[in-house]
């Protein structure tokens, strides 16, 4: 932590504003039995106000401050982001700040008091509309205030400055459907790009000093967050029955009536003099009036990865078109409500991990829906879970065995689940000619695409489903090539290379074995030679071992030799070779 330590106020801001953007619903605050609670669907209009204090030091600097920021959903926008399609909410950021203390010149070492009384807060804030992930997130700031400057005295200062903070994976905080108990990991890497610049108004003819703090760093961050039972928090925009949400440096009250979180506390103490301490209460909300009541029920709420479930969708407009969207497959279909307003869509379940692997799912994705009658839109949100389950391979084959060099050759093995929870999407197998767990521990040596790069992968056979009790074989042709002839040459099979599936028990997915690779036994076996006056007839070369006695042949004569070449061997020579004579 270097230069001007009042960027920290704005850089602690704009993390925290990230965090209220993980909240949005239905009515005002009432005393609820709440069991869980799933994702809301944000309204265009949506606010919440957060009021901050910053409690900051690091060594001799420190900086003492706070602020308020207020959040409003402007709008629903969707993103190519090349390697995703992302559906997003986009909204605006507006606030406050204030700050006082003491920071370092980067350029003098000089200890500098400054108070800041001023400021403003501006930006803009994406998030996930499945999961409420944070994407990205861009906050500028200006503040005036005082710097009490070493033989100058007290001067006016100007603070300004941008920051953009990117997340990748999007950083979600809440693994929707928040339960009591579970606890998942949130693993992301963000990347900050910005500035800080510090302008004191110095007398003439001094003219004005500048500090310039860039600010540039990918920042990789991995924390364990749990839930707990919902408590009752108080907080100046009244009192809300709030799910408990910790890590080991930031706890969080998540109140589903008012579709955020109300209460934040953030502490990251390194030592006695180098900590950041954060806090943030609810001080009010505005939830925008749906246009078109929606609710989203999902049967079951928890499936097998690739499986199915039905979607029932009940809303205040019949007749209605209603499109259903899944993020993260980009799995989209379209109806019409009936005279009720409902509507039933039966749809495939992702099957893939997400980026909070927790202990009772492999993967929660979001469900959206979004309803339009005309000028009319309504919109809602569930989460579908992924139940966890457990893919092994073994009962490794080759056909023929021994194969020979050259020699097209079937490599099987069979794959199968452990639990009673089926792996109904694709299921990838890859082939490899090499031992990819050498030390047997169940894991690959290397990523599998370092194999690929290096020209072992033989092939990989994709296999859909694989149910409980019902083993299926996955097989690939495989033209045997080795180094040296004969080879016995380890062969491996891995099922879910690239971990698409997370599973119960990662060390059972490496099958191995063993096929004996040989090269035909090739031999003159009749050689006869024409020297246009005798035929000499050698019926069995090998007996003069290859040489034949000396034969007299006029100069100049035309001598015709004829071969046959026999395989005394067990494999047939499946390419061309050459004869010497």
């Amino acid at each position: 932590m270097k230069g001007p330590s009042l960027v920290l106020v704005a850089l602690l801001l704009a993390p925290a504003i990230g965090a209220l953007a993980a909240t949005v619903g239905p009515p005002a605050p009432e005393p609820l039995q709440l069991t869980s609670a799933d994702v809301p669907a944000w309204l265009v209009g949506d606010t919440w106000t957060l009021s901050l204090v910053v409690d900051f030091r690091n060594g001799t600097d420190w900086i003492q401050g706070g602020g308020n920021v207020t959040l409003t959903v402007s709008e629903r926008i969707e993103v190519d982001a090349g390697t995703a399609y992302l559906y997003l909410y986009n909204s605006t950021t507006t606030g406050d700040l204030y700050a006082r203390g003491r920071i370092t010149d980067p350029n003098t070492g000089t200890s500098i008091p400054l108070t800041i009384g001023a400021g403003t807060l501006s930006g803009y804030l994406w998030n996930e509309r499945g999961d409420l992930a944070i994407v990205k997130t861009n906050q500028t700031f200006m503040a005036t205030g005082s710097a009490e400057i070493p033989l100058i005295g007290t001067r006016p200062i100007t603070i300004q400055g941008a920051v953009t903070a990117a997340m990748q994976p999007p950083e979600e905080d809440f693994d929707f459907p928040i339960v009591p108990g579970d606890s998942w990991r949130v693993s992301t890497t963000t990347s900050v790009l910005g500035y800080a610049r510090i302008t004191v108004n110095l007398p003439p003819p001094l003219g004005d000093y500048t500090i310039v703090q860039p600010l540039s760093m990918d920042t990789p961050g991995s924390m364990l967050v749990s839930a707990t039972a919902a408590e009752s928090i108080t907080v100046p925009a009244g009192t809300f029955e709030a799910f408990g949400v910790h890590s080991p440096s930031v706890d969080r009250w998540y109140a589903p009536n008012a579709s955020n979180y109300v209460k934040l506390e953030s502490h990251a103490v390194m030592s006695p003099t180098q900590y950041v301490h954060l806090w943030g209460n609810l001080t009010g909300y505005t939830l925008t009036p749906p246009a078109i009541d929606v609710s989203l029920t999902l049967v079951p709420t928890k499936v097998a990865p690739g499986g199915s479930f039905v979607a029932i969708v009940d809303t205040t407009a019949p007749g209605a078109m209603v499109k259903l969207t899944i993020p993260v497959t980009n799995f989209t279909a379209m109806g019409a409500t009936n005279v009720s307003g409902g509507l039933v869509f039966n749809v495939p379940a992702p099957w893939s991990d997400d980026s909070t692997p927790a202990n009772t799912d492999i993967g929660s994705h979001g469900v959206l829906i979004e309803v339009m009658d005309g000028v009319r839109t309504g919109y809602g949100a569930a989460t579908i879970s992924l139940l966890p389950l457990d893919l092994t391979v073994y009962g490794l084959t080759a056909t023929p065995n021994p194969t020979g060099d050259g020699l097209a050759t079937d490599l099987r093995a069979t794959v199968a689940v452990t639990t009673d929870v089926a792996a109904a999407g694709p299921v990838d197998v890859t082939f490899v000619s090499e031992d990819v767990d050498m030390n047997g521990d169940g894991v690959m040596d290397l990523p599998i695409d370092t194999y690929c790069a290096r020209g072992s992968c033989i092939g990989t056979a994709t296999v859909q489903p694989v149910l409980p009790g019902s083993p299926v074989d996955a097989n690939v042709t495989w033209i045997p090539s080795p180094a040296a002839i004969p080879m016995d040459v380890i062969w491996s099979a891995v099922v879910d290379p690239r971990n698409q599936y997370r599973e119960l028990n990662e060390l059972n997915n490496i099958g191995r074995s063993t096929v004996r690779v040989e090269g035909p036994n090739l031999t003159p076996s009749n050689v006869t030679v024409d020297d246009g006056t005798t035929l000499h007839v050698f019926d069995d070369p090998a007996s003069l071992g290859f040489v034949s006695p000396v034969i007299d042949v006029t100069p100049g004569r035309t001598v015709d030799l004829i071969v046959r070449v026999k395989n005394a061997g067990i494999v047939n020579a499946s390419r061309a070779t050459t004869l010497a004579l």
